[in-house]
């Protein structure tokens, strides 16, 4: 089941479940003309922050990756968090799917 929210929004929250033989894809794509720094906040399903680190996308660039790329999210539900940061002001849209593996 894919999950988009609207591109018109400063974040996005990504849900994922990586339970069992699920498994969450993601991608993210920076939709200005200038490069864009992405916070990324890995939080559990309690809501508590376990992980973050930044992405850096090029003008119009695009990354994509399983949710299991982050080793803390492996066997749980929770949520991934993505925010331009302010200085770069660029604007970003993500995609989430859900897969059975």
């Amino acid at each position: 089941m894919p999950l988009q929210q609207s591109s018109s929004t400063d974040y996005y929250v990504l849900p994922f479940d990586n339970t069992g033989s699920l498994a969450t894809g993601l991608a993210i794509a920076n939709l200005s003309s200038k490069p864009v720094t992405v916070n990324v906040s890995v939080r559990n399903d309690a809501g508590f922050q376990i992980d973050n680190e930044t992405i850096q996308l090029p003008a119009m660039g695009h990354k994509s990756l399983l949710a299991p790329t982050y080793a803390k999210t492996a066997g749980i539900r929770g949520s991934i968090v993505f925010t331009p940061t302010p200085q770069s002001g660029g604007q970003i849209s993500v995609l989430g799917l859900t897969q059975l593996l």
